[in-house]
């Protein structure tokens, strides 16, 4: 009787330890995890920072800033129009950054993404020489987690259809808000995307959000139709392509489109294409389908 019991306080024990083992190796995973997304984050504000000619923001943003967070802890119709205030004071801000520098540091950096009231605000890079290069590289060419946003092998800011990756980051870094555009109401509160270059920039419409899957392809001389009955690989039209490619392509995207936004791209529009991972099924992907609405040049710096 005693060696049993002595056996089962073993296990107890063993058991216990085991546990705390385990505890112990998630918290430091876990804090780990939050000590790079904390790195990463200062990255992309000394980036910005970068950019910025003086160190007062036009359009007073600190003021408007400090009223905005006034006005979340606060429930009252003001915050709308408080919101659109801070807004259009980081447009503002946007517009007088010069992203030359950041050219001037990497060359490898294309441009700057902004999606008004969201999370993405940040730098775009391409390799063309070694595509997946920011797959897991931040702007200075080190270790990241979440990477960067980079260019799709095969296009350019210029081509006809521009593919940005993006991880899906569970702390909503880098692309990991781009799921909220499966609810219509959320595209229609943020529908516009800003993209600024050191030598202009472009504003883009969000025309459709869709959801698919890129299995991997047994050749490269698959049929379409094969293809598109296991999914749909969008990532075939990075670059350019003619009339009837547009067409086909921009009516599969509506038809795959999670609603209707009722906005329909005409050839000649450049379609930007931002994509990410989804974990609706086996190797998913979440798209946002966009059409130029708008480029200017920058102002002389």
């Amino acid at each position: 009787m005693g060696a049993n019991t002595k056996r089962a306080d073993a296990k107890r024990t063993v058991g216990i330890l085991i546990c705390a083992v385990i505890c112990l190796i998630s918290a430091a995973e876990w804090g780990k995890t939050r000590m790079q997304a904390a790195r990463e984050a200062d990255t992309v504000a000394q980036l910005a920072e970068l950019t910025r000619k003086t160190q007062d923001f036009p359009g007073d943003k600190d003021r408007i800033t400090k009223k905005m967070d006034q006005a979340e802890n606060e429930e009252n119709a003001a915050n709308e129009e408080i919101r659109g205030q801070k807004l259009a004071a980081q447009k503002a801000d946007h517009e007088s950054r010069d992203y030359a520098r950041l050219a001037e540091k990497n060359s490898d950096f294309e441009g700057w993404i902004w999606i008004p009231g969201t999370a993405v605000d940040l730098p775009v890079m391409n390799d063309p020489q070694d595509p997946q290069k920011y797959l897991r590289k931040d702007f200075w060419g080190k270790t990241s987690l979440g990477g960067s946003l980079f260019l799709a092998e095969g296009c350019t800011m210029d081509s006809d259809c521009l593919l940005i990756y993006g991880h899906n980051m569970r702390n909503g870094a880098m692309f990991g808000s781009l799921g909220r555009y499966r609810k219509r109401e959320y595209w229609q509160q943020h529908r516009w995307i800003e993209i600024y270059m050191p030598k202009e920039q472009r504003e883009y419409e969000v025309f459709a959000v869709f959801q698919t899957t890129v299995p991997e392809l047994a050749s490269a001389t698959e049929t379409d139709a094969a293809d598109l009955k296991n999914g749909f690989p969008y990532y075939r039209y990075a670059g350019n392509f003619d009339q009837g490619e547009f067409q086909a392509f921009v009516g599969e995207i509506c038809r795959r489109a999670c609603y209707d936004t009722g906005i329909v791209p005409e050839f000649g529009e450049q379609i930007l294409l931002l994509s990410t991972c989804s974990y609706h099924a086996k190797d998913g992907r979440l798209v946002v389908a966009a059409k130029s609405a708008a480029v200017c040049a920058t102002s002389e710096q």
